[in-house]
C-alpha cells in the first residue's frame, strides 16, 4: 500500500524492503527520493501520519541506494540528464528494430544523446532511432527521417494481426498506432466478401482480409508501396489482385472489368461486398467515383478522414451528402460514424462506413459511371493491370 501511495521507493528491479547494515535483526523501509532534500512541512507531515499507522517504533536514517540504467525507465534516464525544465519525452512508435520518436524543437541539441537512451534501453531489441524531421508534405504520406542512433537501416518487419508486414520505413506510410482499427475492420468481413482496397498501402487491411479467405483488389498510388505489397502477399502465402493506380482510375476501371465479364462463367473480376478508402486526409475526395459503377447487392464503404470540426460528425456527413449526390442518413445505408483516434489536440480521425445508398448506384449520376474523370470531365478507363 505505501508503494501504491507513493510513499516508499518503487521501480523496476527495486527493493522498497532491505536489510540494514548497521544492524542485522533489523529492516529499513526506503522512502521516495521525494522526501530527501524537501522542506516542504506539508509532505512531511503527510509521512509522519503515515508512519504513525505501522504502530512500530521507528527513526530516520539517511540511506544510499545505487542505481543502475538496467532499473531506469528511459523517462528516468533523461528526466537525470537533461536539463531542468526541458519537457518530456512521452511516446515514441516501435515499427520492428526501428524506434520513431518527434522531438520538440528545444530536444535537437540533445538528439544523438537521447537517441542513444533508447538504443541502449532496448537490450537489442532496436538498431535504428529516428526523427521525423518535418510534417507529412507529399501524396504518399511519407515524411523525412534523420537517423540520431544506430544503424541507418529503413527496411524491417512487423507482426500485426498474424501476419507479417516487410517495408521500408522512410519510402512507405505505417502506423503501429492503428492495429486496433486494422483488426477492427478486417474483423467485420465475412470469409466469403470481396473486398475492393482503393489506398491499400502495404496491406495492414487487405493481406489480413485475404488471409481470412476474402477475395481481394488492392490498390495503391505509391510504387514503392505496391513493391511491399505484393511481397507481403507472398510472405503471408495469400492470394489477391495488387494494383499500382490512382484510386481513382483503379475503382472505374475495375468496375468496368467486373461488368464485361458479369453473368459469364469466368471472370476476372468480382463485384465488391466492400470497399476501403484509408487515405485519411484526402479519401473523402474520391468518393464521387463511386456512384454508378455498382449494382445490387450494394457495398459497404469505409472511408477514414481527418477533422479539425467542432462537430465532425455532422460535418463529414455534409461531404459525404455532397461527393455522393444523396444522404447517407438513412436506415438502409447502415451509417456508422467511428472517432479512430487522437491526432493532435484538435485533429482526429474517424471512420465513416455505410452502404452505398441506392440513390447513388442507380440515381442522376448514374449515366456518369466510369466515365467521370478526375477533374470532372470525361475519360475512357482501362483495365488495370494487376499481380496476382
Amino acid at each position: 500500500e505505501m508503494i501504491k501511495d507513493g510513499y516508499l521507493l518503487a521501480g523496476r528491479q527495486i527493493r522498497s524492503v532491505v536489510n540494514d547494515g548497521d544492524d542485522k535483526g533489523r529492516k529499513l523501509l526506503l522512502l521516495s527520493t521525494k522526501y530527501s532534500g524537501n522542506d516542504d512541512k506539508d509532505i512531511h507531515n503527510e509521512l509522519q501520519n503515515k508512519l504513525k499507522e505501522l504502530n512500530e517504533p521507528y527513526t530516520l536514517k539517511p540511506y544510499t541506494y545505487e542505481m543502475t540504467a538496467k532499473q531506469l525507465s528511459i523517462h528516468e534516464i533523461l528526466e537525470e540528464l537533461l536539463p531542468n525544465g526541458l519537457k518530456p519525452i512521452t511516446s515514441y512508435e516501435k515499427i520492428g528494430h526501428i524506434a520513431h520518436v518527434n522531438l520538440r524543437e528545444e530536444h535537437l541539441p540533445y538528439k544523438h544523446l537521447i537517441g542513444e537512451v533508447f538504443l541502449q534501453k532496448s537490450g537489442g531489441q532496436l538498431r535504428t532511432i529516428v526523427n521525423k524531421t518535418s510534417s507529412i508534405a507529399n501524396q504518399f504520406r511519407t515524411f523525412p527521417l534523420e537517423v540520431i542512433a544506430g544503424e541507418e537501416n529503413y527496411v524491417t518487419r512487423v507482426r500485426e494481426a498474424g501476419c507479417i508486414f516487410e517495408l521500408d520505413f522512410s519510402k512507405v506510410y505505417w502506423n503501429s498506432r492503428l492495429q486496433s482499427e486494422h483488426c477492427r475492420l478486417v474483423e467485420l468481413f465475412g470469409a466469403d466478401e470481396v473486398v475492393w482496397d482503393m489506398m491499400a498501402g502495404i496491406g495492414p487491411f487487405a493481406v489480413p482480409a485475404a488471409r481470412k479467405g476474402c477475395r481481394v483488389y488492392a490498390n495503391d498510388l505509391n510504387p514503392i508501396s505496391f513493391k511491399y505489397l505484393c511481397k507481403n502477399m507472398d510472405i503471408n502465402k495469400t492470394k489477391m489482385q495488387c494494383y499500382n493506380q490512382d484510386a481513382r482510375e483503379f475503382v472505374q476501371s475495375l468496375a468496368v472489368a467486373e461488368r464485361e465479364t458479369r453473368g459469364k462463367e469466368s471472370r476476372n473480376v468480382e463485384p465488391p461486398s466492400r470497399i476501403v478508402m484509408n487515405l485519411p486526409a484526402s479519401s473523402v475526395d474520391f468518393l464521387d467515383a463511386l456512384p454508378g459503377l455498382f449494382e445490387e447487392p450494394l457495398p459497404m464503404v469505409h472511408c477514414y478522414y481527418f477533422s479539425k470540426d467542432e462537430d465532425p460528425k455532422a460535418a463529414l456527413q455534409k461531404i459525404v451528402t455532397t461527393k455522393l449526390g444523396c444522404s447517407v442518413d438513412h436506415p438502409s445505408c447502415e451509417l456508422e460514424i467511428r472517432e479512430v483516434r487522437d491526432v493532435s489536440p484538435r485533429k482526429r480521425m474517424y471512420c465513416i462506413s455505410f452502404r452505398l445508398p441506392r440513390e447513388a448506384a442507380f440515381g442522376v449520376w448514374a449515366s456518369l459511371g466510369g466515365k467521370r474523370g478526375r477533374s470532372g470531365g470525361e475519360s475512357s478507363p482501362t483495365i488495370p493491370s494487376s499481380k496476382r
